[in-house]
């Protein structure tokens, strides 16, 4: 006797129980478990859970906009620090960092046009990342400062202008005080 017909049962119910898990979950607009990406919603401001994914996942770029010297004593994920501070004095290493992010996650091919009165940046090859940025706390406001900067089209930063728009940006208000807290339970 073989071993199929010893356990045609149990595998018939097997098969059927993984159709109809797949069915249900195509019909509740959810991801797979176990081999696809959380869907996350991309708004001004991401919560803590979607942040975590992201983080998990190793999937978007992350900025932390806190101080350097912050940074150095602890950052979340693959985070690029982008100190306002040292911005301002027009320091190589954060440049280099927002450089990074510009050629590493799609932003490299956006054009810049300026269209009479105002501009638009359009992202050429559909490949732009979302990038989050996070600061302190949610009083923090250094990440709504920095994102002003990053999309800023005059002579003084408008260099990064030509590559970003609002719309690319999130910013997790929790910041690193929630994210700590949390990490440590």
């Amino acid at each position: 006797m073989s071993l199929f017909n010893t356990y045609r049962e149990y595998i018939v119910i097997l098969l059927i129980s993984l159709i109809l898990g797949i069915v249900r979950w195509s019909i509740m607009d959810h991801n797979f478990p176990l081999f696809s990406k959380p869907k996350i919603v991309f708004d001004e401001f991401i919560s803590y859970q979607d942040f975590k994914d992201i983080v998990d996942n190793n999937s978007y770029p992350i900025i932390d906009a806190r101080d350097f010297s912050s940074y150095n004593e602890g950052y979340i994920g693959n985070a690029y620090n982008v100190d306002i501070d040292l911005l301002y004095e027009l320091d190589e290493e954060v440049f280099n960092n927002i450089n990074n992010i510009i050629s590493n996650h799609g932003y490299s091919d956006n054009q810049f046009n300026v269209l009479e009165d105002s501009y638009r940046v359009i992202d050429t090859g559909n490949d732009n990342q979302p990038i989050i940025v996070y600061c302190w706390s949610p009083t923090c406001d250094r990440a709504e400062e920095l994102i002003s900067i990053l999309i800023d089209t005059s002579e003084y930063f408008g260099k990064f202008g030509k590559y970003f728009t609002k719309t690319d940006f999130s910013i997790y208000k929790g910041g690193w005080d929630e994210w700590d807290s949390i990490q440590k339970k």
